[in-house]
């Protein structure tokens, strides 16, 4: 396979050397040299090892979000689930930064949204928001509303499709 190379042209007349001098209309000029096209190369990947210590310092904001759920609600977050009552996570957004958010507690607002996304798709959980004439319960764990049909069919169909899954 031939390799492509760019090269300068002055004149389509002209046929002299690259790095002869020559005249163009009187003019001293020399030659240009073929210029080699290089390949772009992408900005510097991150190696496998720099990824894996990014997955790893994830997963453990990941974890220390979900403990500090844990500790700070533990009627929402305990060992018993409870349906938690619709746009919650503004308020633990609240909470959070009044606990001293990213710097204080040491993960920001990405790991606690994927602890509650994880909190609320295991199947405990589930079992809960589908069971009929459940409740939602707000940050101080008092009862707001009842879960919706929609949703309870939902979380009914995500929790078939889970079982599904496991066989």
């Amino acid at each position: 396979m031939s390799e492509k190379r760019a090269t300068l042209k002055l004149n389509a007349t002209t046929k002299r050397k690259p790095g002869k001098p020559g005249r163009i209309a009187g003019k001293s000029i020399i030659y240009a040299e073929p210029v080699k096209q290089r390949r772009r190369t992408p900005a510097v990947a991150p190696s496998k090892l720099v990824e894996q210590q990014q997955k790893h310092v994830r997963k453990l904001k990941d974890a220390s979000a979900q403990s500090w759920l844990q500790e700070t609600f533990p009627h929402l977050f305990g060992a018993k689930p409870v349906a938690l009552c619709l746009n919650i996570h503004s308020d633990i957004y609240r909470v959070h930064r009044c606990s001293g958010g990213t710097n204080a507690l040491g993960f920001g607002w990405n790991p606690l949204s994927r602890a509650l996304k994880k909190w609320t798709r295991k199947p405990g959980y589930l079992r809960v928001v589908s069971a009929p004439g459940s409740m939602r319960y707000g940050i101080d764990g008092s009862p707001v509303e009842l879960v919706s049909d929609d949703h309870r069919d939902y979380a009914k169909d995500t929790l078939h499709g889970l079982n599904r899954k496991k066989g």
